[in-house]
């Protein structure tokens, strides 16, 4: 439930931060190209970058080493004989 509202909240922030951007620029009366804009809103990206290139390459050496194991499949009534 947690996950799907923050995948909720991304969407929304990914979907509306350049109306935000775009109604403060307006606001304070400045003008601010499409470019502008876009670069303003990719500013909210760059940490998620920088984690994921710092913390990604963990994921994939866990599951080699075998310090991480997959969760079996659950059981379906379907599957059974």
């Amino acid at each position: 439930m947690a996950v799907g509202l923050l995948w909720v909240r991304f969407a929304a922030l990914t979907a509306f931060l350049p109306l935000i951007i775009a109604g403060f620029a307006t606001r304070y009366h400045t003008h601010l190209s499409l470019v502008q804009t876009g670069l303003l809103a990719s500013v909210v990206y760059v940490p998620a970058v920088a984690v994921a290139l710092l913390c990604g390459p963990a994921v994939p050496t866990a599951v080699a080493n075998g310090s991480c194991t997959p969760r079996p499949a659950p059981c379906s009534p379907l599957s059974a004989p």
